[in-house]
């Protein structure tokens, strides 16, 4: 485990990340998390810039009007920490029973309203760092 955290302490270039990371470190060591739980935390957490933590923190909930054009939203969604609660669709659905896509369907698609929330994963997160009064 000590060559794991050098290896990641050594990647960061944000200050405030080595904290980040102790707070996660004590965390598991209090059986917060697990092993696994911590390297992905860990993982993450490299991978996040200093925007996004406040952006996870200050949105428990985000609404979009067609995709999401904020980087910190579009990271967060790709690292898991935050979901669409519900995924907009272009398809329509026929009298048949089929299912059919057309132009209007995708321009109404591209413009829906869609919202996202925090995952658990994303809150513990945020419990863990805000604990350690990391996010400020």
């Amino acid at each position: 485990m000590a060559e794991y955290l050098e290896i990641i302490i050594d990647r960061f270039i944000d200050v405030k990340k080595p904290e980040m990371l102790v707070a996660l470190l004590v965390a598991y060591i209090d059986d917060e998390i697990d092993q696994v739980e911590f390297k992905l935390y860990s993982q993450i957490l490299e991978r996040l810039l200093p925007g996004d933590y406040r952006y996870l923190y200050n949105n428990q909930k985000a609404t979009t009007f067609g995709a999401p054009k904020d980087s910190s939203l579009l990271r967060l969604v790709g690292l898991g920490l935050m979901v669409e609660e519900k995924r907009a669709s272009a398809f329509e659905s026929r009298l048949n029973g089929h299912l059919s896509i057309s132009t209007s369907s995708i321009d109404t698609y591209k413009d829906q309203k869609r919202e996202y929330c925090r995952t658990e994963f994303g809150n513990k997160f945020i419990e863990i760092v805000d604990d350690a009064g990391l996010i400020a």
